[in-house]
């Protein structure tokens, strides 16, 4: 399967958005995390970025490369976005 140059964008985004959670939340206490309302943004936005941006990788992408999480990203997105007072 080639690459679509979509599928590059997507997952160049969704590399982009894992990158800046990581360097937000490095070497932050869970407690931190929990009392930092900017944190959570971040988090929060970034994750439905990658779940959005997971949804838009084509399903021959998607194939190639089981070892990502698609269907969690996927997921994920839609919790934050619309069942976000369940979110914790």
């Amino acid at each position: 399967m080639s690459l679509q140059r979509d599928d590059l964008v997507y997952v160049e985004d969704m590399l982009a958005r894992t990158r800046r959670i990581l360097d937000k939340t490095r070497d932050v206490t869970w407690e931190r995390f929990r009392e930092d309302e900017d944190l959570h943004d971040i988090a929060e936005r970034s994750i439905s970025v990658i779940g959005e941006a997971a949804c838009k990788v084509s399903d021959g992408f998607r194939m190639d490369h089981p070892e990502i999480p698609w269907t969690e990203a996927m997921s994920i997105r839609h919790k934050i976005v619309h069942d976000y007072f369940e979110v914790s």
